[in-house]
C-alpha cells in the first residue's frame, strides 16, 4: 500500500500588526507543490493527482516551480517570523520614535535572528529554474536587507543582555536605536516586496493543483481538504487588523460562511465516506484544527458585532492569542492548521 504525503506549507503574505507591532502571518499553503517524479515511474501525489493527459512538460514546470517558490516560503517561515519576534520584543518596551530613555519599567533587549538557514535556502533558490526575473531581484533585495539587520540586531542583543546600558546610561542604546529602527523597516519592506510577489505566484500554481484534484473523484477527501485550506486563507486579510474598526463585518462575515461551507463540506463527506477517510491519516485532527479557527474568526466577528474590542481584553498587549477573538488568535489558529495539514497522508 502506497502512502502519499500532502506537502502543504505555510507561506508569508506580509505584514501584519498585531497589539501594536508587526508580526508574519503564514497565511498560505504550497497546495501546489506538484512533484511528479518524470524519471523512474515513481508513483507520487502528483503522477496520482494530475490528469494522464497533461503534458510531462506542464507537469515538470510546475514541479519546478513549487520547488523554487518553496524556499523562499521556508525564509519567511524562518527568517521572516523570528525578524517579527525581535522587532515584537524590543518595541514592546522601546517606544519605537523615542527610543530607549532609561526610565522604561523593565528592560527587555531584542532576540537574535539566526538567518543562516534562509540565506541557504535564498541560495538554493538562486540556483534554482524557472529564471524568475522580479521574483529574484527582490529575494536579493529581501538578502541584503537581512545582512544589514543581523549585525545591528547582535550587537543590541549582546548590548542588552549583558546590562551594559548599566554602564553607559543607556548612551550605546540611544546611539544603536535609530538605525535598527531603519534597519527593521527596511526588512519589513524587502520582506513584503518578495512575500507579496511570492504569493502571487503560489496562488496560481494551488489554483491548478486543486483544479487537477477537482478532476480525479478518487483524491475526493484531498480535494475537499485542499478546498477548505483555500478558503481558510481568505480568513486572514479581512481578519488580520490592528483595532476592531479596521474590522469590515460585511467581508470578515462572507470570509467566514465560505470557510463554514468548505470546513462542513469535508466534514459530511468523510462521516458519510469513513472507508475512504480512514485512508487519510491525522484527518480528524485537521478537521479539529479547521474548527479552532472556524471558532476564532467568528469570535472576532461577534467582537465586531457586539462592538466589544479585543485590545481592551486583560491579555491584550502581553499575549494576545490567549484572547477569544483577538487577530492574533485567528492567526494562531490559521498557522495550527497549515502545521497539522502538513502531517497528512493519503493511502492510494
Amino acid at each position: 500500500m502506497n502512502k502519499v504525503r500532502n506537502v502543504a506549507l505555510a507561506a508569508a503574505i506580509g505584514l501584519i500588526g498585531i497589539a501594536g507591532c508587526k508580526k508574519l502571518a503564514s497565511t498560505s499553503q504550497l497546495a501546489g507543490a506538484l512533484s511528479a517524479a518524470v524519471a523512474g515511474n515513481k508513483v507520487t501525489e502528483t503522477s496520482a493527482a494530475v490528469p494522464s493527459a497533461a503534458a510531462p512538460s506542464a507537469m515538470e514546470a510546475d514541479s519546478a516551480l513549487a520547488e523554487k517558490l518553496s524556499c523562499f516560503i521556508q525564509c519567511f517561515n524562518r527568517l521572516s517570523i523570528s525578524v517579527r519576534d525581535a522587532e515584537h520584543r524590543y518595541y514592546g518596551w522601546v517606544d519605537e520614535k523615542t527610543g530607549p530613555t532609561g526610565k522604561e519599567k523593565s528592560v527587555d533587549g531584542v532576540s537574535v535572528l539566526s538567518p543562516d538557514f534562509s540565506m541557504e535556502k535564498l541560495d538554493k533558490a538562486k540556483s534554482l529554474p524557472p529564471a524568475l526575473p522580479d521574483i529574484d531581484a527582490a529575494a536579493e533585495a529581501y538578502r541584503a536587507a537581512a545582512n544589514k539587520l543581523n549585525p545591528l540586531v547582535e550587537a543590541a542583543n549582546k548590548y542588552y543582555q549583558q546590562n551594559d546600558y548599566k554602564d553607559d546610561k543607556f548612551a550605546r542604546g540611544k546611539a544603536m536605536h535609530a538605525p535598527l529602527v531603519a534597519a527593521f523597516a527596511e526588512f519589513d519592506a524587502a520582506d513584503k516586496a518578495l512575500s507579496d510577489k511570492v504569493t502571487v505566484m503560489n496562488d496560481a500554481l494551488g489554483q491548478r493543483r486543486l483544479a487537477a484534484l477537482a478532476k480525479d473523484p478518487k483524491r475526493k477527501i484531498q480535494y475537499l481538504v485542499e478546498q477548505s485550506l483555500a478558503d481558510a486563507k481568505k480568513l486572514l486579510p479581512v481578519a488580520a487588523v490592528k483595532k476592531l474598526d479596521d474590522v469590515d463585518e460585511a467581508k470578515l462575515g462572507a470570509a467566514v460562511t465560505t470557510f463554514e461551507t468548505s470546513e462542513s463540506n469535508l466534514e459530511s463527506y468523510a462521516s458519510a465516506n469513513k472507508a475512504e477517510a480512514d485512508k487519510a491519516s491525522m484527518l480528524g485532527s485537521t478537521i479539529s484544527a479547521e474548527k479552532d479557527l472556524l471558532k476564532s474568526s467568528k469570535d472576532l466577528l461577534r467582537r465586531k458585532r457586539d462592538k466589544k474590542d479585543f485590545n481592551k481584553e486583560f491579555f491584550a498587549h502581553t499575549d494576545p492569542e490567549l484572547v477569544d477573538g483577538h487577530p492574533a488568535q485567528v492567526i494562531k489558529t490559521y498557522n495550527a492548521l497549515i502545521e497539522q495539514t502538513n502531517s497528512l497522508t493519503y493511502e492510494t
